[in-house]
């Protein structure tokens, strides 16, 4: 067994990943692309930045050189630490710079520079969040669609010469960002890689990749990490052992939104889970529509309504644990002081109602990914809801 204690030191859990990773490494078997599947803030991006780094030492990803990596102490190393290495390239959404017609050939230039400096700003700013904390949620500028014109100058990049010794690594988030153009000029890159090359996809799932692409990675897959380990996260990051403790149960396996937690008003959020639930069941359409218009309005994102669903699907989870284990249930329920509400559903339904409630949850979230309008989908949740629990 490969000794992992102080390798990825920044990576919260998955310690198999790491194991096979490390073992690919030390035995000259290192794939020339990569698929990291899993969920939001299981650590597949930060894990990928530490293998950069990993692979950037000085000493040369020979085996045996992992052990001088844990310093981090060399040029190479800081460089990647700061994301900033000439081998490291990013490939995430960007907005594209737009060119008017309209315009004189000078004042079309100088637009097009104009809006070329934000995109590299958009990029700074991204980048700058990573540095501080990889577990970073990001919303991406524009359409959050990766452009295959960003897929062809990586192409024209990997066509050069490396600017440093090493193995340059090319990390691309959220893979599903792809449209079948871009993910077609990836292709290339995949039939055809350069020598000292490492290409890594970040994806929740593959269900929105070509499978051209998938059949061409090695799959790595990311559990949701679990409550000790979130709580571990937190607690490493300055976040009280109290306060670690009541936020890691209600973050789903992700670090990530345990961090978004951390900043804000966590029994305000659950609270208006538990009350949507209960307009649902009652079949109150004048507040389910409220909480849908609200959930929905102009600062609407999927992430955060998916996440929501999660919620109330907390309750529900809660109300079962309490059907199964009674007074010993105590300790492992997730919902910070809700008790007495989850108690309350437990009393009133069966485990076989809660089972298809949470059914619904699900199959809300799947429509949700498939880009169904968010309000018909929360107003369609809230029908079943209330005939599977009236």
């Amino acid at each position: 067994m490969l000794d992992i204690s102080n390798t990825f030191p920044s990576i919260v859990g998955q310690e198999h990943s790491k194991q096979l990773l490390l073992r690919a490494i030390r035995t000259g078997r290192l794939a020339h692309a990569y698929l990291f599947i899993g969920p939001e803030g299981s650590g597949k991006l930060p894990f990928a930045l530490e293998l950069a780094r990993v692979l950037s030492c000085e000493q040369g990803p020979e085996p045996g050189a992992l052990g001088h990596c844990e310093c981090r102490s060399c040029i190479q190393m800081r460089q990647i630490a700061k994301i900033r290495h000439p081998n490291l390239k990013l490939i995430f959404p960007l907005s594209v710079p737009e060119r008017s017609k309209s315009d004189e050939p000078r004042e079309r230039g100088e637009a097009s520079k104009e809006k070329i400096e934000a995109t590299e700003a958009a990029y700074n700013e991204i980048v700058a969040m990573l540095e501080k904390e990889p577990y970073v949620e990001i919303k991406f500028p524009g359409s959050g669609i990766i452009r295959k014109e960003q897929v062809r100058e990586l192409l024209n990049v990997l066509s050069l010469s490396p600017d440093a010794r090493g193995v340059r690594v090319v990390i691309i988030f959220p893979a599903e960002r792809m449209n079948d153009a871009t993910s077609n000029a990836l292709l290339k890159l995949l039939e055809e890689p350069p020598e000292q090359c490492l290409l890594i996809l970040i994806a929740e799932s593959t269900r929105e990749l070509l499978p051209t692409i998938v059949s061409r990675c090695q799959q790595i897959h990311f559990a949701p990490l679990s409550v000790a380990q979130v709580t571990a996260g937190l607690f490493s990051r300055g976040v009280s052992s109290e306060k670690a403790a009541s936020i890691a149960p209600l973050a789903n396996g992700s670090l990530t939104r345990a961090l978004q937690l951390t900043g804000e008003k966590t029994e305000e959020l659950t609270q208006e889970c538990l009350e949507f639930l209960r307009a649902a069941v009652v079949g109150n359409v004048h507040k389910t529509n409220e909480w849908i218009e609200r959930w929905t309005g102009e600062d609407y994102n999927r992430a955060d309504l998916e996440e929501k669903i999660d919620f109330v699907g907390l309750w529900v989870r809660d109300a079962m644990t309490i059907k199964a284990y009674g007074e010993t249930s105590g300790d492992k329920l997730q919902m910070p002081g809700g008790r007495q509400a989850a108690e309350r559903i437990a009393a009133r339904y069966t485990i076989s109602q809660l089972e298809k409630t949470l059914y619904e949850l699900e199959e809300s979230k799947l429509a949700l990914q498939s880009n169904a309008m968010p309000v018909m989908a929360l107003t369609s949740l809230a029908i079943r809801v209330h005939r599977v629990l009236s």
